[in-house]
């Protein structure tokens, strides 16, 4: 769970939150941090928090600190994110980050406050109050729960049959436009034809449309497609 916070931030930072272990769950086999690897029998999870220089996933650039939270009990923790560095130079921007370092199990997380060394608070919405305004749910390398790897099938979990049918009625009209429609004598009609035919083909082990400019794109080769004047024999 993460949110973009003032570029430019100061460490050592300074966090405060109120956490528990989510009630009614299950024990289960401990996997973080490696020198504790094999426990089993206590229930705890392992909870981390950063700061990283990235525009979305995939930063090498963090502030950062995992530790144990092992009571179903609300408590205030505080922590000091000093480990690592930041880049203030950087064009991406910084984005906090809090997630569950252990599989199977369940954090509860409210009342964030984060506090650079010049004083200044970074975070909006700590509380969520306003439910999740100005957080945003994302995963840097365990992505397969987050999509569908079939461009159909994800779009049929997103928007229902509706949206499944208007895309699917949507695509195959460009497409047929540029092969055996009024346009498919146009110069671009075999362009278009192939770049459509081959997002489907992509689409069918990929979901796609979950990167906002694969979106764009593959929506404005649709319109170019619907939109081509036709050529006379």
């Amino acid at each position: 769970v993460s949110q973009r916070i003032t570029s430019g931030a100061r460490p050592p930072v300074l966090l405060t939150a109120d956490v528990r272990l989510s009630p009614q769950q299950g024990i289960f086999i401990e996997t973080f941090p490696k020198e504790e690897k094999g426990k089993t029998g206590t229930r705890r999870a392992a909870l981390g928090f950063e700061i990283c220089s990235k525009h979305l996933l995939y930063a090498d650039i963090c502030l950062g600190k995992s530790f144990w939270v092992a009571s179903t009990r609300w408590r205030t923790i505080t922590v000091v994110l000093d480990e690592g560095k930041l880049n203030a130079d950087t064009l991406a921007p910084t984005v906090f980050s809090f997630f569950v370092a252990s599989p199977l199990q369940s954090i509860d997380v409210t009342n964030l406050k984060l506090v650079d060394s010049a004083g200044r608070r970074l975070l909006d919405n700590g509380d969520f109050g306003q439910g999740g305004g100005f957080w945003f749910f994302s995963s840097d390398r365990f992505h397969l729960p987050w999509h569908a790897k079939n461009l159909w099938l994800h779009i049929w979990v997103e928007q229902g049959w509706y949206g499944l049918f208007a895309i699917s009625l949507l695509g195959l009209a460009a497409f047929w436009r540029v092969t055996v429609g009024n346009a498919s004598r146009h110069p671009l009609a075999l362009p278009l034809a192939g770049a459509l035919l081959g997002f489907a083909c992509v689409g069918a082990f990929d979901s796609l449309i979950d990167a906002p400019r694969l979106t764009a794109y593959a929506f404005m080769l649709m319109v170019l497609a619907l939109g081509l004047r036709g050529k006379k024999a």
